[in-house]
């Protein structure tokens, strides 16, 4: 997040464990308050574990140095299934009006899914399911 009205360029680079690799460091420059998005490549090794990724972030400010970082623990497994779920929904809706919204579900791991895989959805209240099955 950041948080300034003052325009800031900030270096992002990732600590990995031992064998893994990335596209390398990036720089996003943020011009108003608002969250940025990088994306990096990664490439882990092939051995199962929980592994930590620590992301550094390195700005100027307002003349000073200053630096954050981020620990996150990732599961390594060549045999888990990772589910994706996307909502299609159109973007413009008149009030009153029926709209079909699509949920699509991926399996982006190795491995398939054990038993049934159910989705719930809780509707927020005034919504109403138009074709409930």
């Amino acid at each position: 997040m950041h948080p300034f009205n003052d325009t800031i360029e900030y270096n992002v680079s990732l600590n990995l464990p031992s064998g893994w690799s990335y596209s390398g460091t990036q720089t996003v420059t943020a011009t108003a308050p608002g969250n940025y998005t990088l994306k990096f490549n990664l490439t882990s090794s092939n051995t199962p574990n929980n592994y930590s990724i620590i992301a550094n972030v390195n700005y100027t400010y307002p003349a000073n140095n200053k630096g954050l970082s981020d620990n996150k623990t990732v599961e390594m497994n060549n045999n888990i299934p990772i589910l994706e779920i996307v909502r299609e929904t159109p973007k413009v809706v008149g009030k009153d009006k029926v709209f079909d919204s699509i949920l699509t579900i991926h399996n982006k791991g190795c491995a398939a899914t054990s038993g049934a895989t159910v989705v719930k959805e809780k509707l927020s209240t005034g919504w109403v399911p138009a074709n409930p099955s």
